[in-house]
């Protein structure tokens, strides 16, 4: 099964870069025909996720943790259409972006066709703005551990 990995964040905010980070990794190990990196918004790369081939699409994005029993770092798996549009309607996972992710996936299924979608949170600790230009812009502690166990399982899908 086909796979493409879109990763949503903004580089101008310490963790919700967590999604960068995570195709900027898989790039590093050779995977850059499967990923897209959404740096400025989802609707801005919406042209190339279309022109890409694909039977299952994996959204990493960063979440604001909701409630207690979730910590940054932790990471949130929603497979299906259905369980993505109730988990984010019901705000179980808040993201940081103003476009709402399930009504993109129904975009794409509207012009792709049927897919496997699954959305991949990682539970962000820090957005305090940040400038790479002119400071060191690091992941949050928890957040970096959030990014390499995603890393880890992409990898392992990718490698099927």
């Amino acid at each position: 099964m086909k796979t493409l990995i879109v990763c949503l964040g903004s580089i101008f905010y310490r963790d919700d870069r967590a999604g960068i980070e995570v195709c900027r990794r898989l790039e590093k190990y050779g995977y850059g025909d499967s990923v897209v990196i959404c740096d400025m918004g989802f609707e801005r790369c919406l042209g190339e996720i279309l022109r890409k081939d694909f039977q299952k699409l994996i959204i990493v994005d960063a979440v604001i943790p909701e409630g207690e029993s979730i910590k940054p770092g932790d990471v949130i798996y929603i497979e299906d259409f259905e369980n993505i549009r109730d988990c984010l309607s019901r705000g179980l996972t808040v993201s940081t972006h103003k476009l709402p992710v399930s009504l993109v996936l129904d975009f794409i299924k509207n012009v792709k066709g049927n897919f496997k979608p699954i959305f991949i949170g990682i539970c962000i600790k820090d957005l305090s703005i940040c400038d790479e230009e002119f400071e060191e812009c690091e992941l949050s502690s928890e957040v970096e551990k959030g990014v390499n166990k995603v890393v880890n399982f992409l990898l392992e899908i990718l490698e099927e």
